[in-house]
Formats: C-alpha cells, structure tokens, sequence
C-alpha cells in the first residue's frame, strides 16, 4: 500500500465542501492541487481512476484522494440512498509517496519516521476507518463553518482542517503499527497483542515486565523476546511512550501541575517524567504546553 506525505508547516485552504445525498450517486471528480476527503454517511461508493485502478469506500469510511488524476465516484447499488460529506483541501506543498509497511514498527509507533515531526501521512486511494467519531465530527463541522461566511469562518475553517489532518494521520500511523504486529507469528501476535492490551490498562500503576509476564504464564525473559521482535520496542520503552502520550494530553487540558500529571500517568517523580517527555518529545513539558496556550 502506498500513503502520502506532505509537510504541514501552513494554515490549510479550504477549496471546497459540501453535504450530499442522493440515489444513483454518479459524479466525475477532478482538481489538480487538491486533496479530497469523503466521510461516507451512507451507502457505500466506488472510485474509479482514469486509468482503471479502483477502491470501495464502504458507509463509516473516509476515503482521501488527491485528484490530480480524473476519477469518477459512483454508488456501489444505485437503489440505495448515498449520503457523503466531503471537503477539499488545497495543498500548498510538494507531495510524496512512501510506503510505511518497510517502517521498523518502534518508528510507526513512535511517530519518528521524518527528520521533522510535521508531517501528514494518509493512505492514498484507500480508505480510512477511523476508531473515534472525531474526524467524522470535524468533517461535519468544516462543512457548517463552511456556509457562514463571516470575517473569523476561514480562521475557524483553517484551524479545523489542520486538526482533521493531524487525526487521519495519527489513525493511519496507528493502522500500520497494528498491520504489522498482525503479520507476527500467531503465537507473537497473541502475546503482543496481550501486552499491548495490559499496559494501556495499567499504565497508571507501577509496573514491572515480571507481573506483565506472570499475568500471561510465561517467563518475563521469553515474553521480552517475543515483545521486541515483533514490535521492536522493549515492554518497558512502549509502556513510558503510553504514558507520555497521556501526559500530553493531560498538559492540553491545562489546570494540572506536572506532579498531578505524573500521578495520573504513573510517574509521580515530576523529574523523571520531564526527564522522559524530553527524551521523546524533544522539548520539556512546559514548552510544550506553552507552545499551545500562550
């Protein structure tokens, strides 16, 4: 699978957006600059490209396509009612195409797969099931924000579209690491999966990589082993790159000191866990909560 990146270091422009619904959906699409994305209300849709490559982005789905190549976009069943929301971002920077399945998984994960971390990774020509309603809810909001017109709507519109971006690639980064681990060995796959399941459960606790093991059955040595190799993080790197994922969302919400964070993610030494976050994030808490609320 092929995904394309583009560096997000500018307020997006909106080119289009709109609300549709209707039976024997049939439309030709094509807009040289511009990267669309379908939230697919209902019925499911397929495109077409000029060349005859094809995709079906079924109803839940949100299917990017840059549409730079004609496409046409027709209902799978004509009887059915096809309902979409869709917005059309024009792209300000060059495009490029890489392909994450050749990614170690630890840089999947991690985020850590440029030299800079402001780049927007999305499947290209296929389409995204977001976990959360976020990206859906953003979508539909872009299109409302759309239809105001007033002196703060392409502010408004900007700062939507960014967070829409940077949610669609956090899912497709996320979709990736889970691809990967999926293609272990069943037995590695099993116990990863386990690992996985009991650290985003227990971050919060004090844990160790003998009580992760001892839940499961097994040695903490063998379970190390199967671990690393089929992430290529060690236990103890995935739980304190869990717990710093919280402690930034934790600094965004504002009203709580680093100490209170580091209680709720399972570091209460407010040193270690700045510590931590730096050697991860590249900068201190405070700079990064200050970089958002200033």
């Amino acid at each position: 699978m092929k995904y394309l990146s583009f560096k997000l270091d500018y307020v997006p422009q909106l080119q289009f957006s709109h609300s549709f619904a209707i039976y024997n959906y049939r439309m030709p699409l094509y807009c040289p600059g511009v990267l669309e994305l379908s939230y697919i209300e209902k019925g499911s849709v397929m495109l077409e490209r000029e060349d005859g490559m094809s995709f079906v982005s079924e109803e839940g789905m949100i299917s990017p396509v840059l549409l730079d190549s004609r496409y046409v976009c027709s209902a799978v069943n004509p009887d059915e009612l096809h309902q979409h929301s869709t917005v059309g971002i024009r792209l300000q920077t060059e495009c490029k195409l890489i392909n994450l399945e050749d990614m170690p998984a630890e840089q999947l994960f991690t985020g850590e797969i440029f030299d800079t971390k402001d780049n927007v990774i999305l499947p290209l020509e296929y389409p995204i099931r977001p976990t959360t309603s976020e990206a859906f809810s953003l979508i539909k909001k872009i299109v409302y924000e759309s239809t105001v017109r007033d002196s703060a709507s392409a502010a408004m519109t900007g700062g939507m579209v960014m967070q829409l971006l940077a949610t669609l690639s956090r899912e497709t980064i996320k979709s990736a690491f889970n691809r990967r681990i999926m293609n272990a060995s069943p037995g590695n796959y099993l116990y990863s999966r386990k690992v996985i399941q009991y650290l985003s459960e227990n971050y919060q606790h004090d844990v160790d990589v003998n009580a992760v093991a001892e839940e499961m059955n097994v040695s903490s040595n063998y379970l190390s082993g199967v671990f690393k190799k089929t992430t290529g993080m060690t236990i103890i790197s995935y739980l304190n790159r869990i717990r710093v994922e919280k402690a930034k969302e934790l600094l965004l919400r504002g009203g709580l000191n680093l100490h209170q964070i580091g209680e709720m993610v399972g570091i209460p030494d407010e040193n270690y866990l700045s510590r931590l976050f730096s050697k991860y994030e590249g900068v201190s808490p405070r700079k990064y909560r200050s970089t958002f609320f200033r």
